[in-house]
């Protein structure tokens, strides 16, 4: 039974850790984010297949390391908002995302 618990605590891990990743987004690219169709954002979209990948490299350190998630369409919705971003690479079409955002932290890799 506690076998159970540790497997069924990493699946529900997984999803809450995917869940902190859009908040996170949301909050910082606001409605440009919000409003990406769920194929472009949801799951088994390029963008959660990618943060797959990071998640598993993902070492569990609350640290400054950063890691890029492509995500193209944000780019046009930041464009025709006028804004840039410091957390966005608009040449790669890329969200840059640190330990402290996989982690949970509340701190910003730009702090």
């Amino acid at each position: 039974m506690q076998n159970t618990n540790r497997i069924l605590g990493a699946t529900v891990g997984m999803t809450d850790i995917d869940f902190k990743l859009h908040e996170y987004c949301e909050i910082l690219f606001g409605d440009a984010f919000k409003n990406l169709p769920t194929e472009t954002v949801g799951p088994s979209s390029e963008f959660a297949d990618g943060f797959e990948v990071v998640k598993r490299g993902f070492d569990g350190k609350a640290d400054n390391k950063i890691s890029r998630l492509r995500l193209l369409p944000l780019k046009r919705q930041l464009e025709l908002a006028c804004k840039s971003h410091p957390d966005y690479d608009f040449i790669e079409g890329q969200i840059l995302i640190s330990g402290y955002c996989i982690s949970g932290s509340t701190a910003s890799h730009n702090d």
